[in-house]
């Protein structure tokens, strides 16, 4: 008896330019961006079970399509669903993570090749949690677009009559031109996306000691124009929390887009000055956990970019969070 055939939700945005899919198949000159492919995970439990599909193009918005996994000796196909009431109710479900056919040629050119490992962790990492465009879908295009044009438009690699203009200026002609253009997609992915494959490796989770008289410092990674907690460090030297860390009784933290740019110890009658980048963005999220603790464990992705959630190790009690934007 033939055993099922995998399935997949398909995310709606590119992993690799960040641009949204489109919501059917197009033609002509747009016809590229119908062009797609997916990484995946057939079994959670290893690497080897990672997948990248063949090209197809993609199927209009709540329906499915089969798609015939690249590098088999025999022909095996896995199901890739479009539908978003999918996707909004059951995340916990296989995820197919979706780019332009496009965007992985530039990605696996600029690269010199790249294993599937790599590009499922790139894309798994670059791709926003839905739950964090709940409430504000119609503004997510213009939230998430104005740092691409920003970098187009100071990119090294612009058309020989932009690289004379002033900044200002090419930033007008980049918004006039659009995001979803070739060339748009080739500087994004050639100049910012092959830069963060190279940020693939740090460990899942790392325990964090609060010591007392030891103070709490960031490093930082800049995605898509904005700064992100890589790691923390503790030092005795290192500017950062003047307090005893131990008398930690809560964090406050901020995030974009889904991972974690700053955070701020609360203590008894003492709080830390923020530590990190808070962003210059309207797309922020402000959180707070609270309770008495000696340790946290931080929770990372592939990415050297915290998750958008903070993991205490032990007796925190409550925690909240807000939106903005």
């Amino acid at each position: 008896m033939e055993s099922p055939k995998p399935s997949f939700n398909a995310t709606d945005c590119c992993a690799f330019c960040r641009e949204q899919l489109p919501p059917h198949s197009l033609q002509g000159a747009d016809a590229w961006q119908s062009n797609f492919r997916a990484a995946l995970c057939l079994d959670a439990n290893g690497d080897d079970s990672i997948e990248i599909t063949e090209v197809a193009c993609l199927p209009d918005i709540d329906d499915d399509i089969d798609v015939p996994l690249t590098g088999r000796l025999r022909p095996q196909t896995v199901t890739i669903s479009r539908d978003p009431r999918i996707n909004q109710k059951t995340r916990n479900q296989q995820t197919a993570f979706c780019f332009h056919d496009w965007c992985y040629s530039i990605l696996i050119w600029k690269l010199n090749g790249c294993p599937r490992s790599v590009i499922y962790k790139l894309a798994r990492t670059l791709t926003a949690d839905p739950s964090i465009w709940e409430n504000i879908c119609e503004r997510r295009l213009d939230l998430d677009s104005v740092s691409r044009l920003q970098m187009l438009a100071s990119s090294q690699s612009q058309p020989l009559f932009l690289s004379r203009l002033p900044a200002e200026l090419r930033t007008y002609i980049w918004r006039y031109i659009g995001l979803m253009t070739p060339y748009s997609a080739f500087i994004l992915v050639a100049d910012e996306t092959s830069r963060l494959a190279h940020h693939l490796h740090c460990p899942s989770s790392r325990r964090l000691i609060l010591e007392r008289g030891s103070h709490l410092s960031t490093k930082m990674i800049s995605v898509f124009g904005t700064e992100y907690v890589q790691d923390f460090v503790i030092d005795r030297d290192c500017e950062g929390n003047p307090n005893p860390l131990e008398d930690t009784t809560g964090v406050k933290y901020v995030t974009s887009l889904g991972g974690i740019c700053a955070i701020q110890l609360l203590g008894y009658n003492w709080e830390s000055g923020w530590i990190g980048k808070i962003p210059r963005t309207d797309c922020t999220w402000h959180g707070l956990l609270e309770g008495s603790v000696s340790s946290f464990r931080w929770g990372y992705n592939e990415g050297s970019q915290l998750r958008r959630y903070i993991a205490p190790e032990a007796f925190f009690t409550k925690s909240s969070g807000m939106g903005s934007a």
